[in-house]
C-alpha cells in the first residue's frame, strides 16, 4: 500500500488558502463590527433628536426659551433633554418656532446632521463648517432712512459697513477724511431682523444751517460753519431697534458702527488748518492742526461731541463739521479749521467699550482691556471682527481694490456664511 504525503508546494498552497480565508473572515468581522457601531451611534443620534423634539413640545406649553435660537450641548443638558441612549459628545441645535430646524451631533469622530426631517449618514465634516445655503449677499446704499434685514436662514452672517466721508472727500497716499470700515460675523436665527443705517457723505458750499453753510451727512454728520466749508459724513451702523436715526433708544441699540469723516475748510486744503480727520477705528482721527492731526478733536470709545452725533461748527467761519460715529467727532471752531472723525464700534471686539444699558450711555468699563468690556448690553456680539479708520487701507465695496478710506456715501453688505 502506497502512502503518499503532501508535497511542500501543496502545503504552502493550503496555508495560503487558509490565510486568505482568515483575512476575509477578519474583514467581514471588522465590517460587521464597524456597521454595528455605526448603527448604534446612529440609533443614539435618532434618540437624541427625539429627546430634543419632545423637549421642544413641552417647552412650547410653558416657556419661550427654546422657541427660536441656537443651542449647545450644555444648554440642552441644563434644559433637560430626556433620552434612553447615549448623549453626543457635542451638539449644535437650531430651532425656529419650536421646530427643530437643524442639528449637528458628534459621537467620537462621527458627525451627524439633521435637516428637513432627515438624519444624514455619519461624516467627518465638522459642524462649524456646515452651511445650509451659503453665499447669499444683500447690499444696501444710502436712502435717507433705515433698511430692514431679515435672516432667511439660521446661522452666521458676515456684515460689512463703510462709513461716509466728509463733503471734501480729500485723500492722499498716507491719510484721508474718508469713512471707516467695520466687519464681523453675527449669529441670527431664522426670521430675526436687524436694521441698517447708511451714512450720507457731507456736503460743501451753501446750505440751510444757521450760518448758511451745508448741513451734515445723514446719521450724525455735523454741519459746516458757512458756505465756504464742508460738513461731516454720517456713520453707517447696525441696530436692534428701528426708529429715527437720532432716537436715543435706537442709537443705544447699535452693535456695529463704521465712523464718518470730519469736514474741512472751503478749499479742502491739505495745509495746516484746513483738513478734516477720518472716521474710526477704535478712535476717529482728529483735525489737522499746525502740521499734524490733533487727537483732541477725535471721538473715542467713551468721549466725543455726543453719543452718535458729530459736532456742528458754530462760528460762522469756514470750519468743517465733525463726523458721525459711535461717538461723534469735535470741531476746532476757528477760521479755516477742520473737524474730527467719529469713532467706530463692534460688540465682541477687544478695545471697544460698550455702554451700560438702553437708557444709560455710561461706559461699561473704563478701558477696553477685555472682550467682555466690548459686548453690547443685548448680548449680541460678532466673531472675526475687524475695525479700521478711514486713514487705513481696506477694500472698496464696489471695485474690491484696496483704498485709503471710503469716499462718498456709506454702504453695507451682508453675506450669509453658514454655521
Amino acid at each position: 500500500m502506497n502512502k503518499k504525503g503532501f508535497t511542500l508546494v501543496e502545503l504552502l498552497a493550503v496555508i495560503v488558502v487558509l490565510i486568505i480565508i482568515v483575512f476575509i473572515a477578519i474583514n467581514k468581522i471588522n465590517e460587521s463590527t464597524k456597521k454595528t457601531k455605526e448603527n448604534t451611534v446612529k440609533a443614539n443620534a435618532i434618540a437624541y433628536i427625539k429627546g430634543v423634539n419632545n423637549l421642544l413640545d413641552e417647552d412650547s406649553l410653558v416657556s419661550t426659551r427654546l422657541k427660536n435660537g441656537i443651542y449647545d450641548l450644555n444648554t440642552l443638558d441644563e434644559y433637560g433633554v430626556k433620552l434612553s441612549g447615549t448623549k453626543p459628545d457635542e451638539a449644535l441645535v437650531i430651532t425656529y418656532d419650536y421646530d427643530l430646524y437643524y442639528a449637528c451631533l458628534r459621537y467620537g469622530q462621527n458627525y451627524f446632521t439633521y435637516h428637513d426631517g432627515k438624519l444624514s449618514e455619519p461624516r467627518k465634516k465638522s459642524c462649524k463648517h456646515y452651511s445650509v445655503n451659503s453665499d447669499e449677499v444683500t447690499t444696501y446704499a444710502y436712502n435717507g432712512s433705515y433698511h430692514t434685514f431679515t435672516a432667511t436662514h439660521p446661522g452666521y452672517y458676515k456684515i460689512e459697513l463703510w462709513g461716509a466721508s466728509s463733503g471734501c472727500k480729500w485723500r492722499n497716499n498716507t491719510d484721508s477724511d474718508g469713512g471707516g470700515y467695520a466687519s464681523g460675523e453675527l449669529l441670527l436665527t431664522k426670521g430675526e431682523s436687524i436694521y441698517i443705517y447708511i451714512g450720507e457723505q457731507g456736503k460743501s458750499g451753501g446750505g440751510s444751517n444757521p450760518y448758511g453753510g451745508p448741513v451734515g451727512g445723514y446719521n450724525g454728520g455735523g454741519y459746516g460753519g458757512n458756505s465756504a466749508s464742508t460738513s461731516g459724513g454720517g456713520a453707517t451702523d447696525v441696530r436692534l431697534i428701528a426708529s429715527t436715526w437720532n432716537d436715543s433708544a435706537s442709537l443705544a441699540s447699535r452693535i456695529m458702527v463704521a465712523g464718518g469723516g470730519g469736514g474741512s475748510d472751503d478749499g479742502c486744503s491739505s495745509g495746516n488748518d484746513g483738513r478734516g480727520g477720518a472716521g474710526g477705528g477704535i478712535s476717529g482721527i482728529g483735525a489737522w492742526i499746525s502740521g499734524g492731526y490733533n487727537s483732541q478733536y477725535a471721538a473715542t470709545q467713551t468721549t466725543g461731541n455726543a453719543f452718535g452725533i458729530g459736532a456742528n461748527s458754530t462760528t460762522g467761519t469756514d470750519t468743517g463739521g465733525a463726523g458721525g460715529g459711535y461717538w461723534g467727532g469735535l470741531v476746532t471752531n476757528h477760521g479755516n479749521g477742520g473737524a474730527g472723525g467719529g469713532s467706530g464700534y463692534i460688540s465682541g471686539l477687544k478695545g471697544c467699550i460698550a455702554i451700560t444699558s438702553e437708557t444709560d450711555t455710561t461706559p461699561k468699563c473704563e478701558t477696553g482691556s477685555s472682550i467682555d468690556c466690548s459686548i453690547h448690553y443685548s448680548g449680541k456680539q460678532f466673531r472675526n471682527a475687524k475695525l479700521k479708520s478711514g486713514s487705513e487701507l481696506f477694500s472698496n465695496y464696489d471695485t474690491g481694490e484696496q483704498e485709503r478710506g471710503n469716499l462718498g456715501n456709506g454702504y453695507a453688505r451682508i453675506t450669509y456664511t453658514g454655521i
